[in-house]
C-alpha cells in the first residue's frame, strides 16, 4: 500500500520526485492505514526499491527510475493522465526531457532532435521551435 501512495503522490509532481521528508508523512497513507510506517521500515523500503530500478535518488529526492517506467507505463498513463503524456513523436512516456515554450508539450530529446532534422516546427502546435536542445 506504501508503494501505490507513493507513487501517487510521485504522480503529481512538477519533477515526478519526492523528498525524504515526504516520503516520512504521506498523509494519504497515515489516514488508510491508521498507522505510521517507522522511519527505518520506510527507508528500508526505498532503498529496497531503489536496488531495484523502480526509483532513483538524486539530491535528496526519489524520482521514477527505469523498471517503473518500463512496468507501470500504463498504469501511470491510465490513473494520472493529466500529469504523465507519452512523447508526441515516439508515443513512449516521457517526464523530464524537453518541451515547446509555445505548448509546453514534453518531447524526448532525442525524438525532437530527429525530426528537427527534417522540418522546423513544434510537432504538437506547428509553431516554430524555439526551445534550446543542450
Amino acid at each position: 500500500m506504501y508503494f501505490a501512495k507513493l507513487v501517487e503522490l510521485m504522480a503529481v509532481q512538477d519533477d515526478y520526485g519526492i523528498s525524504w521528508l515526504e516520503m516520512y508523512n504521506l498523509p494519504s497513507l497515515t489516514q488508510t492505514v491508521k498507522k505510521n510506517l517507522p522511519k527505518m521500515h520506510i527507508q528500508d523500503l526505498i532503498k529496497k526499491w531503489i536496488d531495484q530500478g523502480y526509483f532513483i535518488e538524486k539530491d535528496d529526492k526519489i524520482y521514477f527510475g527505469p523498471r517503473m517506467l518500463v512496468e507501470y507505463a500504463n498504469h501511470l498513463k491510465t490513473h494520472f493522465s493529466e500529469y504523465i503524456k507519452d512523447c508526441s513523436l515516439c508515443k513512449n512516456v516521457v517526464l523530464w526531457d524537453i518541451k515547446c515554450v509555445r505548448c509546453e508539450v514534453k518531447v524526448h530529446k532525442e525524438c525532437i532532435r530527429t525530426f528537427l532534422k527534417r522540418k522546423s516546427n513544434c510537432p504538437s502546435c506547428g509553431e516554430l521551435w524555439t526551445t534550446a536542445l543542450n
